[in-house]
């Protein structure tokens, strides 16, 4: 189960990395945050829906035409043994990864918090016009730093803008454009889902993959803030919003942790898809639903357990498929055996239960009923 779950949220990783990087301008960046979301889930929950259509018959039934499923099942075997046996030695080394990262993250996040304690009210009567016009149920704090130089949000019930005490000085549209894209990570719960993503690290910490999630969907958090400024403002404005992005970047020395901020690191692939924003049609509105449905339907679900017992019966025993595979089960009760055969299309072909015999005889009786 977990080599299963750890090869599918790789699989999910990668698929979304590649699609992002020669896709990106075809759909929504929401798109991409629903993606996101789908490899959490499939971290977090180590349950799938059975179906028969996914990607694990997919790759079998592949490698079963090329005759190579065998060796590439009994390796996975081996390696499923490996762990069972070294269960405890693995468990310790895990948990001890998780205290580390998890210590880290904590520590370097409460010490960032001790920083924004000494945030200061801001007494502007444009800030407080702004927060009248943008209201949510949960009431938003502004508050200015001197010891940032960059916007930032923090907090999930009780969220906190703070803004660098130099931004105060520049037009008040553009201290809109910096409120507006903090105001988007606090109605989308943004601070939320990156701590469900440092949860993911702290579990996974020995997968390079989910390394690799975190940073991309951080990347999307930023990049679907940025669209939704957008699409709010004049399409004129768009030069204006990149420009404002390049000011704040140049100011910025360092970012803060679990918190959403206005500046991140890949700017130029923000400014690059400011400009390159286009109102999405409803040809790739459908297209990016039936995108996140297949990845649902071929990383999201299993085979059912009856196909399993296919691929056992045909791949982990070293049998030729044309003689009957015989199934011998003891009877704790009275020490008597019942015996099942099947054919090479897995039809029944043989059943006798009561068989009072030893196994071996009872082996030798049962393929001489069958066999002559």
């Amino acid at each position: 189960m977990i080599i299963k779950m750890e090869l599918s949220a790789i699989g999910m990783i990668m698929l979304i990395v590649i699609i992002r990087t020669f896709f990106i301008e075809l759909f929504s960046k929401k798109t991409f945050i629903i993606l996101w979301h789908l490899v959490v889930c499939r971290l977090l929950i180590p349950y799938t829906i059975p179906f028969r259509l996914n990607i694990y018959s997919l790759i079998y039934n592949y490698f079963e035409k090329k005759d190579c499923i065998r060796n590439d099942r009994n390796y996975a075997v081996k390696v499923q043994l490996l762990l069972e046996e070294n269960e405890k030695v693995l468990l310790v080394i895990w948990a001890l990864g998780c205290f580390i990262v998890a210590t880290r993250i904590l520590l370097t996040h409460w010490k960032y918090r001790q920083i924004y304690k000494t945030a200061l009210p801001i007494s502007s009567k444009h800030i407080e016009e702004w927060k009248k016009e943008h209201k949510l149920w949960r009431r938003i704090n502004i508050l200015q730093l001197d010891r940032v130089d960059s916007p930032f949000t923090y907090g999930i019930f009780n969220p906190v803008i703070i803004l660098p005490k130099s931004i105060m000085k520049l037009e008040n549209e553009q201290i809109e454009y910096a409120l507006l894209h903090e105001y988007m990570h606090i109605k989308h719960f943004d601070i939320l889902f990156k701590w469900v993503l440092v949860i993911c690290i702290c579990i996974h910490w020995f997968n390079p993959f989910v390394w690799v999630l975190y940073v991309y969907a951080n990347r999307d958090i930023e990049l679907n803030c940025d669209e939704y400024v957008l699409n709010t403002m004049d399409i004129s404005y768009k030069s204006k919003y990149a420009m404002m992005l390049i000011c704040l970047e140049e100011m910025r020395n360092y970012r803060m942790p679990l918190c959403s901020q206005f500046c991140q690191k890949a700017s130029e692939e923000r400014i690059e898809a400011i400009m390159k924003s286009k109102e999405i049609t409803r040809i790739e509105r459908v297209f990016a639903a039936f995108l996140v449905c297949a990845i649902i339907m071929g990383f999201g679900t299993s085979v059912s357990a009856s196909t399993e017992v296919k691929y056992e019966t045909e791949n982990d025993m070293n049998i030729d498929l044309s003689i009957p595979t015989v199934t011998i089960r003891e009877n704790k009760n009275d020490g008597t055996f019942s015996a099942v055969a099947v054919d090479q299309n897995h039809h029944v072909i043989y059943v006798e239960n009561g068989i009072n015999l030893d196994s071996q005889a009872t082996m030798e009786y049962v393929y001489g009923k069958i066999l002559n």
